[in-house]
């Protein structure tokens, strides 16, 4: 037996120490500051997230009526995607009390309890060393452990859905009706979670084709084939109708993403911008992945991928791969616009860049040595070049990791000692974080839905002058008794107010007849209505 055969031998055989080892690796990476507040590159995502966790626990229990922080005073409900997250988190809150890490562990949970269904996917569909290699990749993935440590619903989406393709391709392999149960339910939970999940779709038909073959014109295989779509597609298109309504009828009148897909009438500013091609390589390199780990998924992705399974579909991660592909298509902008999107992609990406490791490992083996060392070689080999991926796609992908939002989590704790609990607060930027962290009601500024006070108006247009002036004093008339500007935010710098009266001098005399300065700090401003 060669050295590579032993190798194969020797992962089967403890796989499961392997694999409980990579999933203890992976925890202990995404308890990284667990107890961090929510002052992150995804802050202003997790600020909603966490409102709504709020909601519940405050006593709103309907998950079919998830309320926001800002539009106004309350309740702001909007059309969302199913809180699985933020519900759940919620429960926790009410044994162990509000907390920010409570909602990130409900999310690190989702994450290994994902990376341990991506592992028996392709275990599958691939080979034990091949799933092996690539769960270790994604347990390191920086990308994936700082997604699965953020308080979002993309980890538990993932999740859900890798679970729901392990079932229904054990089920096609097998035909045992446990598993195809298996899969409807996560299935359906994992669209609802969050819709753009369902792109899996394509790898699911691929599967069925794949290994059930002559079956397939079976009676009772396209019955059931049938009736599992439909129990999983008549859930998912009832609620997100009902998210459409709700967020029709009701204050702030938003649905959740969109306007950021390509049927969204701006496909010339998105071949004016190269169809955000540069920033997705921006992202990809700097935020998510690193080159290291591309270097290796792009190796990978040149290999055949093997298969121990006489009835695996050995291209299921090929197709993975040309399903978001076609979600770029679509998607382009709401990817490079709100990163954590990209969190169904690193499965695949792993897959590859696994695969990639796995053949320079082929390549190490070959070479003649003892069998001791050999052996010994090629794990001191897999374990420098996972650890040189992990630690270099660290270095790269860098960006998330800092605390861009810590201003506001300052400020946001001032607003609170100076303010009342049923003030409402209008914070200047396009985030909700000062909102949530002063857990105060109010609305972001400018409010690109203050139209947010009637459906279908038109978005507002910043000038920084008479119109944004106009909308401070309808927001006014509503109540806004607060005025925060963080030093940062995506409408204004505000390091002091001498910035304001250089930069926007009629945006500053209007704040100055309106408003009184009560907090002037690095962080930034707070005024107080006169």
């Amino acid at each position: 037996m060669g050295t590579a055969e032993s190798l194969r031998a020797w992962c089967e055989q403890n796989r499961q120490i392997v694999l409980f080892a990579i999933l203890v690796i992976a925890l202990f990476l995404r308890l990284q500051q667990i107890s961090q507040p929510f002052i992150d590159e995804y802050s202003w995502r997790e600020a909603d997230t966490a409102s709504m966790a709020d909601g519940f626990a405050s006593g709103s229990w309907n998950i079919f009526q998830p309320q926001v922080r800002w539009g106004g005073s309350g309740p702001n409900h909007i059309g969302a995607e199913f809180q699985t997250v933020s519900f759940m988190a919620a429960l926790g809150y009410k044994v162990v009390g509000s907390a920010p890490w409570v909602g990130r562990l409900v999310s690190v949970a989702f994450g290994v309890w994902g990376l341990f269904a991506f592992c028996q996917l392709l275990r599958r569909v691939w080979s034990t060393p091949a799933a092996l290699t690539a769960t270790a990749v994604l347990a390191v993935m920086p990308g994936a452990v700082f997604i699965d440590r953020s308080f979002l619903s993309d980890g538990a989406m993932t999740a859900l859905m890798t679970t729901s393709l392990w079932w229904f391709v054990a089920w096609c392999q097998s035909r045992r009706f446990p598993y195809l149960v298996g899969a409807v339910i996560t299935g359906a939970l994992g669209c609802l979670t969050k819709l753009t999940g369902g792109i899996l779709i394509l790898p699911a038909l691929y599967a069925a084709y794949s290994l059930l073959g002559h079956r397939l014109h079976e009676r009772s295989t396209r019955l059931y084939l049938l009736v599992a779509a439909i129990l999983v597609a008549l859930p998912v298109c009832s609620y997100y109708l009902w998210a459409r309504h709700l967020a029709a009828s009701a204050a702030p009148f938003h649905f959740t993403g969109g306007g950021k897909f390509v049927w969204s009438g701006e496909f010339a500013e998105w071949l004016k911008n190269d169809y955000y091609l540069p920033q997705f390589w921006h992202l990809i390199c700097s935020d998510l992945w690193g080159l290291p780990l591309i270097c290796l998924a792009t190796l990978g992705l040149c290999v055949r991928p093997e298969s121990q399974q006489p009835n695996g579909a050995r291209w299921l991660m090929h197709v993975w791969l040309i399903a978001m592909l076609i979600r770029y298509l679509v998607e382009a902008r709401h990817l490079v616009a709100d990163p954590y999107n990209v969190h169904l992609f690193n499965p695949v990406v792993a897959a590859f860049a696994g695969a990639g490791l796995s053949r320079l490992l082929a390549i190490a083996a070959g070479m003649r040595l003892p069998r001791p060392r050999a052996a010994l070689g090629l794990l001191l080999f897999s374990g420098v070049a996972l650890a040189g991926t992990a630690i270099g796609g660290r270095w790269h992908a860098g960006e998330p990791w800092s605390e861009p939002y810590s201003d506001h989590y300052v400020l946001a704790r001032r607003l609170a000692e100076l303010s009342s609990p049923n003030d409402l607060v209008i914070s200047f930027g396009l985030e909700p974080v000062v909102l949530y962290h002063s857990d105060r009601h109010g609305w972001v500024f400018p409010p690109e839905e203050i139209a947010t006070m009637k459906p279908g108006a038109a978005a507002h247009k910043s000038d920084y002058g008479p119109s944004d002036l106009a909308s401070l004093r309808q927001l006014r008339m509503q109540g806004a008794r607060w005025l925060v500007i963080p030093s940062f935010n995506s409408y204004l710098p505000a390091e002091r107010s001498e910035r304001l009266l250089s930069d926007y001098p009629e945006l500053f005399v209007g704040i100055f007849n309106d408003f009184e300065l009560v907090s002037e700090q690095p962080e930034g401003l707070i005024f107080r209505i006169k």
